[in-house]
């Protein structure tokens, strides 16, 4: 046979197994990539395969041609994708319906290019599925799209592209795809009489993706529960399904292991004797940040579930746990000292076992040793004041103890009581101030009144937008009940269900990229969202610097959902501006308390009353 295959740019890893039995059982293969210019490891690879096998080919899908109807085929593919997650079965797969709703409901909301009338209705039937799953109106919108989609004719230069090749059949991998372009190879194919199949590339791409939008003569899954899928989910006739096993994964069969388990622990350094857990962890979509809430409810990334796996278990009372993190934070230290920084980065955290006045307690028991491990290598250890609320699934609120200056101060006293006071500073994050509701002017304002205004040593530039209406509901002490994090009165056995204690904060509150937000100048005095010109004035006004203020760091860090890409290319202009933005108003802040001190030198009044510490 001669068998055409569409993959999207970027999966042919995937089939890198298929591809090649195929041809070694005499198939001729064409791989048609699809998705615009793919990734330069899968150019690689199709060369490589092809290197071995002269009868695979590969090359560029090409686009549709007809502009006026590929704007009509993205917006019935976007509607039937919507449709699909519109369905009851997603109600509670909150994280899934984002996604849809942001790569198709944004599009038809904003771009001006796409036909006014059609776009209008579309995305006026979208915002309803996008708002709440419902039972009829997705069956309605998918019937609606499926029509609609047998009535856009096959593009003239796809149709020409899979009769040049004269298949025997074609296939796809990827129509569950949002706003798939691999459904004009198989309309195509389907026009020309030639058989289509569509292959299933991963786990979860019946489940946590977009709808088929085609129906193929076969979809080959790997497993009976994707059958159960196709045929439930995506309502594929169960005589057109076909069982193929996970493929991508066939050569781990034949693997073998090179190494002993004591060997392998030697290796790298740890002890053979003490038991160990290997987490595989997943793609960097899934994965997140630590620290970072994702654009979902339900679903923080994986990594933030690490952080909160790992802290369950060093807070569960187990000293040779603790010792381990300890031992990993004076190799930061030494790392901190190879690189010739001034200073680590950190939290102090929580026991929860224990109230906040044991945990003072506990401090000057086990955290004092770092600090006096930082004073021996000429470090400080600056504590950013996150109240990490999501952090485990109890009510607390409050699960990290250096949140607030008051602690600070009680911290700080621990340390000169031990003669580490100087290796102790606060590594001050405005967002968590607005998260507590505070402002920055107030904070300082009180380090001053006490004393203690040389305690900040640094900045994370990072800001906090409050959502008025999930305060309104939760207040600022956030979601308490329902969250789908504790079940039976204790913490969820799923342990990706913990994870939506971070509702505790998301929902009331999103991150900000300095610079990407606006905001109502009534945010600002209502402690909703930070100041920044106030903000870099009243460090200059209230604060000191053992180094001075040209010596302090501010890091920006970037914890918006929304515009956390993963293309570096994307990214840069990203971040630029918002490192741009940052300068200018620290600037900005610098030339006006220059020029007020100028001022008052002459005794010229600084006209009118800026904004005042503890001014309710």
């Amino acid at each position: 046979m001669r068998i055409l295959m569409v993959i999207q740019r970027g999966t042919l890893l995937r089939f890198a197994l298929l591809v090649p039995a195929l041809a070694e059982r005499g198939h001729d293969m064409h791989i048609a990539l699809a998705g615009g210019e793919p990734p330069l490891q899968t150019i690689e690879l199709a060369e490589k395969i092809r290197e071995r096998h002269p009868n695979v080919t590969y090359g560029l899908f090409p686009k549709r041609t007809e502009s006026a109807w590929g704007e009509v085929a993205w917006m019935v593919r976007g509607l039937a994708d919507l449709a699909h997650n519109a369905h009851p079965r997603y109600a509670r797969a909150r994280g899934l319906r984002q996604r849809t709703k942001k790569h198709v409901l944004r599009r038809l909301e904003r771009d001006g290019s796409l036909e006014p009338l059609a776009r209008r209705l579309t995305a006026r039937e979208g915002r309803a599925l996008a708002k709440k799953t419902d039972l009829e109106r997705s069956r309605r919108a998918l019937q609606l799209s499926a029509q609609l989609e047998g009535a856009i004719p096959t593009d003239p230069a796809i149709d020409r592209f899979v009769r040049e090749l004269t298949p025997d059949a074609v296939v796809a991998t990827g129509t569950f795809r949002h706003v798939s372009e691999e459904v004009e190879a198989l309309k195509s194919a389907r026009r020309l009489g030639i058989p289509t199949g569509i292959f299933i590339s991963s786990w979860d791409s019946l489940t946590n993706k977009g709808a088929l939008k085609f129906m193929p003569e076969r979809v080959f899954v790997w497993n009976e529960a994707q059958a159960h899928d196709a045929e439930e989910l995506h309502l594929i006739p169960k005589e057109r399904i076909r069982l193929t096993g996970a493929h991508a994964f066939d050569d781990w069969f034949a693997r073998r292991p090179t190494r002993t388990r004591e060997q392998l622990l030697t290796e790298i350094g740890l002890d053979p004797a003490q038991p160990y857990l290997a987490y595989l962890c997943s793609s960097g979509t899934i994965v997140g940040a630590p620290g970072v809430r994702r654009t979902t409810a339900t679903a923080s990334g994986e990594a933030q579930f690490i952080c909160n796996w790992v802290g369950a278990l060093r807070g569960a009372g187990d000293e040779r746990l603790r010792r381990i993190k300890h031992d990993w934070m004076v190799k930061i230290m030494d790392a901190a000292v190879a690189l010739g920084v001034k200073a680590v980065c950190g939290f102090v955290g929580r026991n929860i076992s224990l109230d906040m006045d044991q945990n003072l307690e506990d401090f000057e028991r086990s955290f004092v040793p770092l600090l006096k491990a930082a004073k021996d290598r000429g470090l400080e250890y600056r504590v950013e004041q996150c109240p990490m609320p999501g952090w485990n699934t109890t009510d607390l609120w409050h699960n990290q103890i250096g949140y607030t200056p008051g602690m600070w101060i009680r911290l700080h006293r621990i340390a000169e009581k031990h003669k580490v006071g100087d290796q102790l500073r606060i590594h001050y994050d405005p967002s968590h101030a607005i998260l507590m509701g505070q402002n920055t002017r107030d904070v300082f304002q009180f380090l001053k009144d006490e004393g203690y205004n040389f305690l900040i040593g640094g900045f994370h530039v990072k800001g906090q937008v409050i959502n008025p209406r999930g305060l309104a509901e939760w207040g600022y002490g956030g979601q308490t009940v329902e969250r789908g994090d504790r079940k039976d009165g204790k913490p969820d056995p799923d342990l990706r269900k913990q994870s939506a204690a971070w509702l505790k904060q998301v929902v009331l509150a999103t991150h900000e990229l300095p610079g990407t937000a606006r905001h109502d100048p009534l945010a600002y005095l209502q402690n909703r969202t930070v100041d920044w010109l106030d903000h870099q004035l009243a460090a200059r006004e209230l604060l000191e610097f053992r180094s001075g203020v040209w010596n302090v760091d501010l890091v920006v860090e970037h914890e918006y959902p929304d515009a956390r890409v993963q293309d570096p290319r994307k990214l840069a202009p990203i971040l630029k501006g918002s490192i741009a933005f940052t300068r200018a108003i620290d600037e900005a802040a610098a030339n006006m308390y220059a020029l007020h001190r100028v001022l008052e030198s002459q005794e010229i009044k600084v006209q009118g009353v800026g904004r005042e510490a503890y001014r309710s």
